[in-house]
């Protein structure tokens, strides 16, 4: 139970820092957060690619349950997030969120 307060918690943030980060950022409203889990590598890519980024860490079972939480919170339709299985077996450390449509110039 710890654990799900515990990521509950943490996807609350992490949507507080989205939204942060979109008026800070100036987002349209037309505009969208992608979500992705990733590596460290990956993630270094992401943020050196696309401006306004946010990062969250956590183990396998946070993340997992922070993809579903925060997708939900952000109003956009379930997908396959990664299981837990997975996660741990492919290394994946974070959750960025990043707008494809603000890359770096």
């Amino acid at each position: 139970m710890n654990d799900k307060r515990s990521a509950d918690w943490q996807a609350k943030e992490f949507l507080y820092d989205l939204r942060n980060s979109a008026n800070e950022n100036g987002f349209k409203p037309d505009e969208k957060w992608q979500l992705s889990l990733v590596t460290f590598k990956d993630k270094a890519a992401l943020e050196k690619k696309y401006h306004a980024s946010v990062v969250a860490k956590g183990s396998p079972e946070d993340l997992s349950a922070m993809f579903t939480l925060v997708q939900a919170g952000l109003n956009k339709p379930a997908s396959n997030a990664a299981d837990i299985k997975t996660i741990g077996l492919n290394q994946l450390q974070y959750l960025i969120a990043y707008n494809p449509e603000r890359e770096r110039r």
